[in-house]
């Protein structure tokens, strides 16, 4: 968001829900929402400080200037949502194998959501297991489709 006009707009819509809401929000027109969230129109500084009154988890600086993110977030939580991002990303990645798990992986797997990492060597075995597994399926699926059980791919569910 380039201009100051497209970041009003955007906390209004984000917050309010829709320019009218807004202007009934705050006691304007909604004209003159319009008017301040509308590429080029211009804007005072008594639509910023009541939007960073209204909205204290709104960025001045972003606000303003466009630089940083829209909400203000501390350090520490920035950091532990980089964490936890990559923490998901690894479960997710892992997750897929869950079907081929012994239920001790699956143990160990629950141990990981509260604190370390499975072991990273099991992921090649749980791959071989996770193609086995599908070529499995997929030869039922073939076998059921040659006696007529079922006829086209939609039908294998």
């Amino acid at each position: 968001m380039e201009t100051i006009n497209e970041r009003i707009d955007f906390v209004i819509k984000a917050k309010a829900g829709s320019r009218p809401g807004f202007a009934k929000l705050i006691g304007v027109s909604p004209q003159y929402v319009n008017k301040i969230s509308s590429p080029g129109g211009s804007v005072g500084l008594e639509p910023i400080l009541t939007i960073l009154r209204l909205y204290p988890d709104i960025d001045a600086r972003w606000l303003l200037l466009g630089e940083g993110e829209p909400y203000v977030v501390p350090e520490s939580v920035r950091d532990f949502r980089r964490r936890i991002g990559g923490r998901i990303d690894y479960l997710l990645a892992v997750e897929k194998y869950l079907p081929v798990m012994e239920p001790e992986e699956i143990e160990d797997l629950e141990s990981v959501v509260g604190g370390g990492y499975p072991d990273p060597s099991r992921i090649p075995f749980w791959e071989l297991k996770l193609e086995e597994r599908n070529r499995i399926l997929a030869e039922r699926v073939q076998k059921a489709m040659e006696v007529g059980v079922c006829k086209t791919r939609s039908d294998e569910k």
